[in-house]
């Protein structure tokens, strides 16, 4: 798992020098499509990860000693997932 987080990790860091370099270009350039499905992958790979989690653990992911943790990492999913919804509907700018 701490590779698939390296891995996004370096992914946000070129992705959003990318992205500057795109917006300050005359005539502005269009972020590339396959990011999209590249953080759509992660994205779905997050919320295997807790879903796995959530089963294996039952009732101490929700009262173990991690429960802050597992409560940040669902938090952090449901706003990527809200992210690609956004995106999805096209009302991202």
């Amino acid at each position: 798992c701490i590779g698939i987080i390296c891995l996004h990790a370096s992914f946000i860091g070129f992705s959003t020098s990318k992205a500057m370099t795109n917006v300050l270009r005359r005539p502005q350039a269009d972020d590339p499509e396959w990011w999209h499905a590249v953080n759509m992958a992660f994205t779905v790979w997050y919320a295997l990860e807790l879903f796995l989690r959530i089963f294996g653990l039952r009732r101490l992911f929700f009262t173990g000693t991690e429960k802050f943790w597992n409560a940040f990492d669902s938090l952090l999913l449901l706003v990527s997932v809200a992210e690609e919804a956004v995106k999805g509907t096209g009302m991202s700018a």
